[in-house]
């Protein structure tokens, strides 16, 4: 049941159906944050909680749920430690998220490098289907012409290409 309100909280750690559950008071000092607080988050949805005719129950995966460091409150030193490893790796992070528009400029560029290389490429296909049409055309002319007009053709391409 999601809890809507809050009531006054008696009573010690239970098990309901074999979960282990705490009523806001004993959440409140395993949390470290206030009893309001606890019925705050219960009243607004964003902690689920059992109401029982002693008070609230929250169970213990809840609190693990929603992110409540549960047990005694971390030293200082621990606490220090904890946030410079995590602002390091978010520097790592951002580092390389920072990178990313250059890389992806890159390959944009690279993209742009191969997409005119394969136009070239296909442009001298395309001329050299061209030549091939010729040639074949020539030498249809060639065969169906007879021996003194092929002599005289086969003479005019020799000099062309030597000239060329």
């Amino acid at each position: 049941m999601v809890a809507r309100s809050g009531a006054g909280d008696t009573g010690s750690p239970a098990n309901l159906n074999g979960v282990e559950t705490y009523s806001t008071a004993e959440a409140a000092r395993l949390t470290d944050i206030t009893v309001r607080a606890l019925r705050k988050r219960i009243e607004r949805g964003t902690l689920r909680a059992v109401r029982r005719d002693d008070g609230w129950r929250i169970p213990r995966s809840e609190l693990e749920r929603a992110g409540l460091r549960i047990g005694p409150a971390a030293e200082p030193g621990e606490l220090v430690r904890e946030l410079t490893d995590t602002i390091r790796r978010q520097e790592r992070e951002l580092t390389q998220l920072r990178a990313l528009p250059q890389r992806v400029a890159d390959q944009a560029r690279r993209l742009d490098v191969e997409q005119a290389a394969r136009a070239t490429a296909e442009r001298q296909a395309q001329a050299a289907a061209a030549q091939r049409a010729e040639l074949a055309a020539e030498l249809d002319e060639l065969a169906a012409a007879g021996p003194i007009r092929a002599w005289r053709l086969r003479r005019e391409l020799r000099q062309a290409a030597t000239s060329a």
